[in-house]
């Protein structure tokens, strides 16, 4: 890999971390010696317990890596109504099915699963709290 290559790629994978992070509130960051270490995989990390930790993130910045796939997803885009997410499922050879989404996008789906797990871990907490035959004694 050349060090413009590289440099390209750590660029790449920082802003795409701090977009995650700024919509999110993660902490994210670029994984030490990125693919070197068989133990801690992707490109970004986290080691706070987060709904970013469930992903493995992998960043692309390649010129010629999924040109049709970036025009299927355009055409989708282009077609869909307001009010609606466009989402591009796509395989190739007998390959599993992907799917295509954009980041501001996905990171608005992360942001509201977020929301209702904080809620649902609230309610539970006020369920506990109010309740008393889930009070815990220790004889």
């Amino acid at each position: 890999m050349t060090i413009n290559a590289y440099k390209k790629g750590t660029r790449t994978e920082r802003a795409v971390a701090n977009q995650i992070n700024s919509a999110l509130g993660s902490h994210l960051r670029r994984t030490p010696m990125s693919g070197a270490f068989r133990d801690l995989p992707g490109d970004i990390t986290t080691f706070e317990d987060s709904i970013v930790k469930e992903f493995l993130w992998e960043i692309k910045n390649r010129k010629e890596t999924g040109r049709k796939l970036i025009g299927w997803y355009e055409k989708a885009e282009s077609e869909t109504p307001q009010g609606k997410t466009p989402v591009l499922i796509f395989t190739c050879r007998a390959k599993p099915f992907y799917v295509c989404i954009r980041l501001n996008y996905f990171l608005n789906l992360l942001k509201r699963i977020q929301e209702y797990e904080t809620k649902i871990n609230e309610l539970i907490k006020k369920y506990e709290n109010s309740n008393p035959t889930n009070a815990r004694t220790d004889n």
